[in-house]
């Protein structure tokens, strides 16, 4: 797993390969602070990467404030804190966060539209917490064939999504899925050095 995807995954910002995706609106009401995912979270490396545990972190308070935190060699680095939103559809559970605090994390030149959020699909199984964001690729397809609403821009080398109005629960799931490249972290079981 490679760091800067984690981070991506976290700050919800330019992917690997300079993608992002943004909606005008969340996918579900809000439902309020999840309780199971207070506390410190970090990141599980992929099997033969290199990476180490923890890498990444995601760090989430009582208030559902949520900061993400990359250590990296002689540095950590920390995002300024947002408050993480949160709704239930049946067996999904989304979290979401403005999407211009993912594009200054990221220290992108790009701004995503005023009150934009960037959506993930989220799976807590104990001590374990999956991250998933949208396919940008699929997504972009799915709007210039006229199946989302939406447009499709590219700036300065990045392909820019942005989900206008408010799609059905089965177009969610289908532009959000856990897949291989979910980022997949543990709990911190033992208070930070």
């Amino acid at each position: 797993m490679k760091i800067v995807r984690i981070m991506a995954l976290v700050v919800a910002a330019v992917l690997a390969g300079c993608h992002a995706t943004t909606f005008e609106h969340p996918p579900v009401a809000e439902t309020g602070c999840d309780p199971r995912l207070v506390g410190d979270w970090l990141s599980v490396p992929d099997p033969g990467s290199g990476d180490t545990l923890g890498e990444a972190e995601v760090q989430v308070d009582a208030t559902c404030t949520l900061v993400a935190v990359d250590h990296e060699p002689n540095k950590t680095v920390r995002s300024d804190p947002v408050m993480a939103h949160l709704g239930r559809d049946d067996a999904h559970t989304w979290l979401w966060v403005d999407a211009a605090w993912g594009f200054k994390a990221a220290q992108s030149q790009q701004q995503p539209p005023t009150g934009d959020v960037t959506v993930f699909l989220y799976r807590l199984d104990g001590d374990k917490l999956e991250l998933a964001l949208p396919d940008d690729r699929a997504v972009a397809h799915r709007i210039i064939d006229g199946d989302l609403q939406g447009d499709v821009s590219k700036a300065g080398g990045m392909l820019l999504n942005r989900v206008t109005g408010k799609p059905t629960a089965s177009q969610w799931r289908a532009m959000i899925l856990f897949n291989d490249q979910s980022g997949r972290f543990e709990r911190r079981k033992a208070a930070p050095k």
